[in-house]
């Protein structure tokens, strides 16, 4: 038996065996095709927060051999930017060695795009190409989000529209005081991604309180 090693992932081969003696070489042996496993890349890729500065993205588990044999096991991932302003173009690794399916990256610009995939790496270090699965995301100028339709819900809840203040929707931060002449009185009761807008928040908490004040921020 042996053993060649110092192969690239995913890589084709097909082998033969010739024994060869004193009286020459044999003809070859039936042909064997053999691939090296390699790290597959998460098959879905969705933003979960967005603000002015930060991005928060989410993935699905990247397949492993249990899909496929010819896929290695992946231990972390890696967010990466594709970064177009520079030719050729050059991917650069934004968050590395993460364990789970989700990441968030900070330090970002207002008003700027960035195009942004998630590698896997399996236990060898090796990682998976960026295929098709990316998502292109504009960190918004923070707008003033609006609030109103405020109005009573079921057993006692607040219900309230919520209304994006710009053109890119963005994480808002609800937060709620039963005093707003303390600024400090203000706690964070919800902070949500809209899928549109408006969109209905609900306050199921309010009937805890003989009255409750809220306010919004676009971080």
């Amino acid at each position: 038996m042996i053993t060649i090693t110092g192969l690239p992932p995913g890589l084709a081969q097909v082998y033969y065996v010739v024994a060869t003696g004193p009286g020459g070489s044999s003809g070859y042996t039936a042909a064997v095709l053999a691939t090296t496993t390699a790290p597959q890349g998460p098959p879905r890729l969705f933003v979960t927060g967005l603000t002015s500065t930060s991005v928060s993205l989410g993935w699905d588990a990247a397949p492993g051999p249990a899909q496929n044999p010819l896929y290695s096991p992946i231990t972390t991932y890696t967010i990466m930017e594709r970064n177009t302003s520079v030719s050729p173009a050059i991917n650069i690794p934004a968050a590395t060695n993460l364990t789970g399916t989700s990441g968030t990256i900070t330090g970002l610009t207002p008003g700027r795009s960035h195009l942004w995939f998630v590698s896997g790496v399996d236990t060898a270090g090796n990682a998976s190409p960026l295929a098709l699965v990316y998502v292109v995301v504009t960190n918004p100028v923070p707008v003033s989000p609006r609030l109103s339709n405020t109005g009573p819900s079921a057993n006692g809840a607040v219900q309230f529209a919520v209304t994006e203040g710009g053109s890119i929707l963005q994480t808002v931060l609800v937060q709620a005081t039963t005093n707003p002449a303390n600024p400090a009185s203000w706690v964070q009761i919800g902070s949500i991604l809209p899928t549109a807008s408006p969109i209905t928040f609900t306050d199921t908490n309010a009937a805890q309180y003989p009255a409750r004040f809220y306010r919004l921020q676009a971080p």
